[in-house]
């Protein structure tokens, strides 16, 4: 009995030279970073529709609910030097407030306080200057009644232009890395042949 050999998978022939291999963008810092962050800004969207998470430090307040980001400054506050955090479950909120608890992708906002003739307005008809504020304006419009002055305001920002803020970089980032990448390739010296 004789063995029969078994045929040898066949290779290309080579040409003497090969281009480098170019490293996948998945082994890139800039990739895992930007995903890691939009994650975070997701997973603050998603939960900003469960409730309000806040911190407070002296008259400054960052507060997470209804899709937004809002930063408050409220001049009526005592301060304090500690920091205060927590969240606060949308149930466990006033009527206006649970509202909000539905996405929405509004545009960004900054609210004053308004003034008397205004705050009666808003009061009696809920309109202001004779337009009606939409809910995250009339939330906080009615926080700022409570406490009339022009030193308190509010920056309300959506997650979705966060999101589309982060991305827009992340993507021009890892677009002129994949370009330098390229490029790196095809300058790499190519040995002559044998």
């Amino acid at each position: 009995m004789g063995t029969a050999e078994l045929p040898r998978a066949s290779l290309p022939p080579s040409r003497g030279h090969h281009r480098p291999v170019k490293p996948g963008l998945h082994r890139s810092i800039i990739f895992w970073s930007g995903l890691l962050v939009m994650a975070f800004i997701g997973w603050a969207w998603a939960e900003s529709q469960q409730g309000s998470r806040y911190l407070v430090k002296d008259r400054w307040s960052s507060v997470s609910l209804a899709s937004r980001l809002i930063v408050e400054y409220d001049a009526h506050s005592p301060g304090g030097s500690e920091w205060k955090a927590g969240f606060v479950e949308i149930g466990q909120m006033s009527d206006r407030a649970q509202t909000l608890s539905r996405i929405r992708l509004g545009w960004p906002r900054f609210i004053r306080a308004i003034g008397e003739q205004e705050s009666l307005e808003f009061a009696q008809f809920g309109t202001i200057a004779g337009r009606h504020p939409d809910p995250v304006e009339a939330y906080h419009r009615e926080e700022f009644d409570l406490f009339p002055n022009r030193a308190n305001w509010t920056l309300s920002l959506p997650y979705w232009l966060i999101l589309l803020t982060v991305a827009l970089p992340w993507s021009g980032l890892l677009y002129g890395r994949h370009r330098r990448i390229r490029r790196a390739a095809t300058r790499a010296p190519v040995p002559p042949p044998p």
